[in-house]
């Protein structure tokens, strides 16, 4: 899977990027890599890769096949571990690469950086098996064991089966123990409460395994919204409620419902999933509940209540902290300016909060459509050197970053629109004169005469040319 993942990555990535220096020395070293990696020459395709990351150090693809390639096919634990501190300081808000780094601290005895990385992971996702489970570990292992107890029985109400406990925890504690002396004998006390609870959540559990497979497989959204139902009827007779697991059923039924086209059901569900979230005080679930809210009174044009959650959405990603998450709830809110006609503001948002923070944390996939917003504002402001400047520039993090040339899709036809519009300035004065003969042609009467009784066929001819006059502008 990691293989198709990366060779699928490149094939994406080789198209013509021609902005900058660094792009062509990037598209020759690619297919190199692939055919060496093909070849399982590993040790030279890393050192490919490795140029391809002087060159771009933050381009994900590249630190993600170094790392998995260092880790699976050499077995240099050494090695991956350097490109996964690579990634955690190019991509610091990527919860599952801190809580890998997080492990290997807390497997290196480096308690502080456990603490650290896998609480940063637990802050930004709480929905995670591993990254709940490893941050309870690692506080655990400082001796901090009260929060880690808590953070062990999150844990445990949202797993439904022995084997998805025993892959996320069930070797950890015999790994730990010689380590941290007591380990074990958790290992045991918590291998009981999971099974306790396992059994007592026996029905609901069961309906979330077979969702699970259906999830795996692709399911359509049809064949699942069925068993959605059922565990979420099922979760809600339980007692103690697992609040986490009726937001996520909620969640989804809402989502099925939104794209049925039922809003006022999916209305009903989203808040339902808000309400849970709140209760078990998981604020990344809050600020995604906001965040769906917001997105789906906008779809349904009720702009104020958009605003108010996007805003709240806004607050809580501000509380976590996560900057990333925060600047994509901007970028919707801007989008959301922009159907109440307030251009100034949705290009001041993207400008200075969205963009900046893309930036700065590499949020690559997001920054192509945020250049490409900002040029549009830019185009709306007739300012064609900051359009350029930023269609361009969504260009150079594609190519720099080997993202889907999909995501480039309407920014080179704009840039040969602004390509044709500066080889001729003229082109305005000449639209608007075509336009106002098309006027005249067809309010005129002696301008009909002239086209010998065909003014409309006339008229239109010239509507032809001032429309494509102004395409190309």
């Amino acid at each position: 899977m990691r293989a198709v993942f990366f060779l699928a990555a490149l094939c994406c990535s080789l198209i013509a990027y021609p902005q900058t220096t660094r792009v062509d020395k990037i598209r020759k070293l690619e297919p190199q890599v692939t055919d060496f990696f093909r070849r399982a020459q590993y040790v030279k395709s890393l050192e490919l890769a490795d140029s391809i990351l002087k060159l771009a150090p933050a381009n994900m693809v590249y630190l993600i096949f170094c790392y998995e390639t260092s880790l699976v096919e050499l077995r240099d634990t050494v090695r991956a571990v350097n490109y996964l501190k690579k990634i955690v300081i190019t991509h610091p808000f990527e919860p599952d690469y801190l809580d890998q780094y997080g492990w290997v601290m807390l497997k290196g005895k480096d308690l502080a950086a456990a603490v650290e990385f896998t609480g940063r992971a637990f802050r930004l996702e709480q929905e995670s098996l591993a990254v709940l489970i490893n941050h309870a570990h690692a506080l655990h292992a400082k001796g901090e064991t009260a929060r880690a107890l808590e953070i062990y029985q999150r844990a445990a109400e949202i797993t439904f089966s022995p084997g998805q406990y025993a892959r996320n925890q069930g070797q950890d504690f015999m790994l730990l123990d010689p380590l941290y002396p007591g380990f074990s004998r958790l290992g045991v006390e918590q291998g009981n409460e999971f099974g306790r609870l396992l059994q007592a959540y026996e029905l609901p559990n069961s309906i979330a395994l077979v969702i699970d497979s259906l999830e795996r497989y692709n399911a359509a959204e049809g064949q699942l919204v069925t068993y959605w139902q059922r565990a979420l009827d099922a979760e809600q007779g339980m007692n103690p409620l697992r609040r986490k697991n009726i937001s996520r059923y909620h969640s989804a039924l809402g989502d099925y419902y939104d794209h049925q086209g039922n809003g006022e059901a999916a209305k009903m569900h989203y808040h339902a999933a808000l309400e849970h979230q709140l209760a078990s005080q998981n604020e990344p679930g809050v600020a995604r509940s906001y965040q769906r809210l917001g997105a789906l009174y906008r779809k349904n044009g009720h702009v104020d209540s958009a605003e108010y959650f996007y805003r709240m959405a806004c607050r809580t990603y501000q509380k976590i902290p996560g900057p990333v998450d925060l600047a994509r709830t901007y970028m919707q809110l801007a989008e959301l300016h922009l159907d109440q006609g307030r251009q100034q503001a949705a290009w001041l948002l993207a400008r200075d909060s969205v963009v900046p923070s893309f930036e700065r944390y590499n949020a690559h996939d997001d920054l192509v459509p945020a250049y490409e917003f900002l040029a549009e504002q830019y185009a709306r402001k007739g300012v064609r050197d900051s359009q350029r400047i930023y269609l361009e520039k969504a260009i150079e993090v594609v190519g720099l970053n080997s993202l889907p040339p999909s995501l480039l899709e309407n920014v080179h036809k704009k840039l040969e629109s602004l390509s044709r519009a500066k080889d001729h300035p003229r082109l305005p004065q000449e639209a608007t004169h075509h336009y106002n003969m098309a006027s005249n042609l067809i309010s005129i009467p002696s301008g009909k005469e002239r086209y010998n009784n065909k003014g409309q066929e006339g008229w239109v001819q010239m509507m032809r040319v001032a429309s494509s006059v102004l395409l190309a502008l």
